[in-house]
């Protein structure tokens, strides 16, 4: 059965994005459902141009900007409303790209899909599939989330199918600590309780730069419930803003520390906490941890991670300190480990020279 995926999406001054995005999504869609809140630039007229061109439905429908769920939402309810037969429909942003491996599309059932999202730094899970005869909504300001019913199952869809590369590059970046601040700081009068809300302000007040403040209010999620995957991700950010901050050392090692205690299948807390060591010339501590971070079974994770820790980061550390510190076991053992992994050609020339200086020691 073939799978009838209909595009949808709010925009709003994305020329200079929305073509790629399209492009990716074209093969794979029978149309397009969008809301724009408020083009200048002519982004409308670049849509309509390319479905047009590709002789397949298009709406675009208007709505003002009050905050990203109302946004949302308002795209949602016209994609319902639109009377173009789909299956399901396909949720992207615009500065997004489908990536679509050789299988192709397989055939589809459940009412809603996790597709990894990737950017340069970032890897994690969002819903992009939503079935046509679903009903949820939108909710949250900003970092906003569709809320499945308990009774249903959320699949997570494999990227050996289907994924999303995130290339960053949406309008809306040059304001977004401060325009997030506003519309999180309007969820938390809101609601104080909300665990994710109080994760979200301190996640955008250290993204922001405002390290002092984001500590006070990781501290604030840490002590909520539930004590999850969310929470192991607070602790990291706030020791990451003690170091930020220059906080003594014993502080340091000791939000790290904790971090890795919550959750000791998470390796960012090792690897960073290594790291630390590493740009303070303490290379005997250094090799401790990034030795850690390379050698424990990192568990698959859909939420918020940097794969390239696990994958290569770990092991290069621990290379490089084995080296400077001749500890030839160490050395052999990394490289051997790391001759097998996928690099970045940015990094591959000095990795490799690193490799072949095991020889010698």
């Amino acid at each position: 059965m073939t799978q009838r995926l209909l595009l949808n999406f709010i925009c709003k001054n994305e020329a200079q994005n929305i073509g790629r995005m399209l492009e990716s999504a074209e093969p794979w869609i029978i149309g397009c459902v969008c809301t724009d809140t408020g083009s200048t630039d002519g982004t409308p007229f670049a849509i309509e141009a390319f479905f047009r061109a590709h002789n397949k439905p298009c709406v675009i429908t208007h709505a003002p900007f009050i905050d990203y769920s109302q946004a949302r939402n308002a795209a949602l309810r016209a994609a319902r409303g639109s009377g173009i037969k789909h299956d399901y429909l396909l949720l992207l942003d615009c500065d997004h790209e489908l990536v679509m491996q050789e299988g192709g599309l397989i055939e589809l059932g459940a009412l809603a899909y996790n597709l990894v999202q990737a950017s340069k730094e970032m890897r994690f899970t969002n819903v992009r599939l939503l079935r046509s005869d679903a009903t949820v909504e939108y909710v949250g300001r900003t970092h906003e989330a569709l809320i499945m019913p308990e009774e249903t199952p959320l699949w997570n869809l494999s990227d050996d199918v289907m994924w999303v590369r995130d290339h960053e590059t949406g309008s809306n970046r040059p304001e977004k600590y401060t325009r997030d601040m506003e519309l999180l700081e309007r969820d938390y009068a809101d609601d104080p309780t909300n665990p994710r809300t109080v994760f979200y302000i301190a996640q955008t007040l250290r993204g922001g730069g405002r390290f002092a403040e984001s500590r006070e209010w990781s501290d604030k999620r840490i002590a909520m419930e539930p004590r999850n995957e969310e929470t192991w991700w607070t602790l990291l950010s706030k020791a990451q803003c003690s170091e930020m901050l220059e906080l003594d050392a014993a502080t340091v090692s000791y939000d790290y520390l904790t971090a890795f205690l919550f959750m000791p299948s998470r390796v960012e807390s090792m690897y960073f906490l290594g790291a630390y060591h590493r740009r303070r010339g303490e290379h005997e501590l250094a090799i401790l941890y990034s030795r850690a971070a390379a050698l424990t079974t990192h568990l698959s994770s859909t939420y918020l991670t940097d794969p390239n820790v696990s994958e290569w980061l770990a092991l290069d550390d621990w290379l490089g300190m084995a080296i400077i510190l001749g500890m030839g076991a160490d050395a052999r053992h990394a490289a051997k480990l790391l001759a097998k992994r996928r690099l970045p050609e940015s990094e591959r020339e000095r990795i490799e020279h690193n490799i072949k200086l095991v020889e010698q020691l």
